[in-house]
Formats: C-alpha cells, structure tokens, sequence
C-alpha cells in the first residue's frame, strides 16, 4: 500500500492543439457544405461568417502547432511557388510570388 498523493494524468498542449486543428479542419470543410447548401441569404451569411471564425482560429491553431515544432509542413519548391497564379490585393495586382504565400 502506498500513500501519498494520487496519480493524475494530463493531455499534453501538444495534443490538445493537435487535436483542436483537426478539429477546426472539420468544421471548415462542413462549413462549405452548409454554405452551397442554404436556402435562405440570412442563413448563408450566418455560415459564411462561422466559416471565418473556423478559418482563423485553424490558421491561429496551425501557427502555434507550426512554432512550437509539433506540425512540420514541407517547403514547397521555389518552382512551385512562382507558378502560382496571380494575386490581387485590393484590387491591385501583386507581382512579388512571396505575397502569394498564405499570410503575407
């Protein structure tokens, strides 16, 4: 018999912000399908407006995932990166394929 204080497991923040990514992933994905499937402007708006929420909070999540070494995403290859298609911000056309990087 021992005594003394008892064992307590803990998930770690590495799972949790895994978990809650996949998560997140989901919900986007859904988010589409009750987009293209609303009947009703209000509804639509409601959906399009969760979608963003989901859509920064899994960029927030994949952030911290990315920063801490706990999701590695392979570089893309240079040529890849130039043949993406063009970029506008504004309205205004951007001709740097580094502003064709996701958050910049």
């Amino acid at each position: 018999m021992t005594s003394g204080a008892p064992q307590t497991s803990r998930i770690s923040d590495r799972a949790i912000t895994i978990d809650c990514l996949a998560s997140c992933k989901a919900e986007v994905s859904r988010d589409a399908v009750s987009i293209a499937e609303a009947a009703h402007p209000a509804i639509r708006k409601m959906f399009l407006q969760m979608n963003q929420d989901h859509l920064r909070m899994q960029w927030e999540l994949f952030e911290l995932a990315r920063r801490r070494g706990w999701y590695r995403v392979p570089t893309a290859a240079e040529q890849v990166i130039y043949q993406l298609p063009p970029v506008q911000i504004d309205g205004k056309p951007v001709s740097s394929p580094e502003h064709n990087l996701v958050g910049n």
